[in-house]
């Protein structure tokens, strides 16, 4: 047979273990045609598709090979699609792939295509009718484009008591690519693992559920570092592995996707720290994260501080992106402190106390800190406080000229001293329908420091970092947000 038209996602099959066949007509594909994918891709290293070519249906087709073939090409779950020869035997024949995948409704009638699988060892197989489909996040995402033009709605009141105008926040940002930006923290590969619910066990109680597709993006500070880089900024970013392997996969990604330099650090008595989340209609209901809180070897940390001191020389601004997974000890950050001031380099700093415990009052003598209440908490050992004057301690305590306090979907309180004058003002959350609300304090923390380090004051800090959250808890993952992105909400 000849392929009359052919879409190709991989480079090659030739190396595949299985490969899965599916032909039909896909007048349009609709969701029954997306569960058969779906289950022949669970069964299989690749899916190919055939659709059946117009001569062979004439009347019985609505739209034409190209456009039927372009929507099947177009699905996740096809790896390989192309207008086939109308008789499927001479199809397999020729491609004998490992599985023939046909609705279970075939399973009791004549199936032609046996006799032919069991000549070379391939076998038939009968995808379910019926099946869940993990929770598409689509609707959810239209939702968040529409509201998207509304954040700055939300925030009004908030520009209008400080007089801040649009125009000048779209200066701000244009002003992010003459920046050099240093980056140091720990590395994180986060990996989303959409899921279906089983059902309720009988021996245990609890919920089972059965993983699906699933996504893997680089999180930790290395999202800071392309945020960052995304917005228009020069970054290099600083950070530890567990494994050479490790660090060349990640520095290739980092450096091909989000244009910045990477220097990847190697301790191989440490994992390299990996989260999975496990998520089901929505919402994560499961976490599983392999990492070290131990401190880094004296040698890695030397090696580090060597290289970071090297371009802080010619930086403008240092990020401290501290998870507590041993990346930044107390004694790499005093010295990293101190070589920022001596190169007279702005300095940020977040440091998270989620499912570890950290310490923010570390970062003595920065220009701002984005801690959440309790990690302003933790670091204070201070329970009882109101928000103001817990803001007001920490400013204290760590001597930083700004702290905004990060309130989760209540927003962030904006705590300034000015001519003398305490000032305290809270910015609501942006985003009012959040799909995935990791990675909004790392977001914030990009914006709001950028956003320092050319001239803003501290309210725009607070509204720019917080529109840059508002953008990343609208999607699933981190992903880098660029500057014409976040322009287009003002806009």
């Amino acid at each position: 047979y000849t392929w009359c038209v052919s879409y190709k996602k991989l480079a090659s099959l030739e190396n595949s273990l299985i490969k899965a066949f599916i032909f039909g007509r896909f007048n349009y594909l609709h969701a029954g045609h997306i569960r058969l994918f779906r289950f022949a891709k669970e069964h299989a290293d690749e899916l190919i598709v055939g659709v059946i070519p117009d001569s062979a249906i004439q009347n019985s087709s609505y739209l034409s090979s190209e456009l039927r073939l372009e929507a099947v090409a177009s699905n996740v779950y096809v790896d390989e699609a192309f207008v086939c020869s109308p008789d499927p035997l001479e199809v397999i024949s020729e491609l004998r792939p490992d599985l023939v995948v046909k609705g279970r409704e075939f399973e009791l009638k004549e199936n032609p295509e046996i006799a032919v699988l069991a000549s070379y060892g391939g076998k038939l197989m009968f995808g379910p009718g019926a099946f869940d489909l993990p929770f598409e996040n689509s609707f959810v995402e239209e939702m968040n484009e529409k509201f998207r033009g509304e954040y700055m709605s939300r925030c009004a009141n908030f520009m209008s008591r400080h007089a801040i105008s649009r125009q000048r926040l779209v200066k701000l940002i244009d002003r992010f690519k003459t920046l050099k930006v240093v980056v140091v923290g720990d590395l994180i590969l986060d990996e989303y693992i959409e899921c279906n619910t089983v059902g309720m066990s009988q021996e245990d109680p609890l919920v089972v559920f059965s993983p699906g597709d699933s996504e893997s993006f680089v999180g930790g500070a290395g999202i800071v570092a392309g945020h960052a880089s995304g917005l228009g900024a020069s970054v290099e970013f600083f950070t530890v592995c567990g494994s050479r392997n490790d660090g060349e996969a990640v520095k290739d990604r980092l450096e091909v996707r989000n244009k910045l330099i990477t220097h990847m650090f190697v301790d191989e008595s440490r994992p390299t720290t990996s989260k999975q989340r496990f998520r089901c209609a929505g919402r994560t209901v499961f976490r599983l994260s392999k990492l070290n809180q131990d401190p880094i070897p004296a040698d890695v940390s030397d090696a580090l501080l060597a290289s970071c001191e090297e371009v802080l020389a010619d930086s403008d601004l240092l990020i401290f992106s501290d998870f507590n997974y041993g990346c930044l000890s107390d004694k790499l950050i005093s010295k990293l402190i101190d070589a920022g001031h001596r190169n007279n380099v702005l300095m940020a700093a977040d440091c998270q106390s989620s499912s570890q415990m950290g310490d923010i009052t570390k970062y003595k003598d920065v220009d701002l800190l984005t801690p959440t209440e309790r990690e302003a908490r933790i670091g204070l050992r201070n329970t009882s406080d109101g928000l103001v004057a817990l803001a007001s301690q920490l400013k204290l305590n760590t001597s930083a000229r700004h702290v905004l306090l990060k309130l989760g979907s209540e927003g962030l309180l904006a705590h300034v001293y000015k001519n003398g004058d305490l000032l305290t003002d809270q910015l609501p959350a942006l985003n009012p329908v959040p799909i995935d609300v990791a990675g909004a304090g790392d977001s914030l923390l990009v914006g709001a420091s950028l956003a320092m380090a050319v001239g803003a004051n501290e309210w725009e800090m607070g509204v720019i970092g917080s529109l840059l959250a508002a953008i990343q808890v609208g999607q699933k993952g981190n992903i880098n947000i660029s500057s014409d992105a976040l322009k287009k909400c003002l806009v």
